[in-house]
């Protein structure tokens, strides 16, 4: 089984939690890396398929090397690619987001939003662990019509991490400081 850092086993069990509501479900892991939380999903049978982007393709590679080894470059695809561009999102999809700068993770959602029919975004859940910015995010996820499921934090290497579960329902609020 695949070993995760305490930061990715928390980004996992969201992804995990994430797909006990879909029959059957595509992770699409951006900024990959290592493609670890891929290799674990597909490993569990929490994905039928996974798909890792990565914008080099150094850490590309990685991810692919880590399917290969593991048995699922058959059920698999990497790109190299900036976020999700190039990648159509279609219903029951899992996207996670993590590991990443807030501004980035706005901007590939921003992006996505543009590719991307709405209808197909209410069916789509973002696990998204942002490494700063949180509040940027949550006032963007907001305004822009994301609702939480659940958020939770953890601690790894001396840092405080957080982790949100979010699905699209299109209709936009606000969010306080508090």
């Amino acid at each position: 089984m695949q070993n995760l850092t305490v930061r990715l086993e928390m980004v996992f069990e969201q992804v995990r939690t994430a797909s006990q509501s879909k029959s059957s479900c595509r992770v699409i892991d951006v900024g990959s890396d290592h493609g670890y939380i891929a290799v674990r999903c597909l490993e569990e049978r929490i994905a039928s398929e996974a798909v890792c982007t990565e914008i080099h393709e150094g850490p590309a590679g990685r991810s692919r090397e880590a399917l290969l080894v593991a048995g699922f470059s058959d059920r698999s695809e990497v790109y190299v690619t900036d976020g999700l561009k190039g990648v159509k999102l279609r219903p029951n999809d899992i996207v996670v987001i993590a590991g990443m700068g807030g501004l980035n993770i706005v901007d590939i959602i921003t992006q996505a939003l543009k590719d991307n029919e709405p209808e197909v975004f209410k069916d789509v859940t973002f696990v998204l662990q942002p490494q700063k910015s949180n509040e940027l995010v949550r006032r963007f996820l907001a305004e822009t019509g994301f609702v939480y499921e659940d958020e939770c934090v953890c601690y790894d290497r001396d840092i405080h991490y957080n982790c949100m579960r979010v699905v699209y329902d299109g209709k936009g609020g606000s969010v306080t400081d508090e």
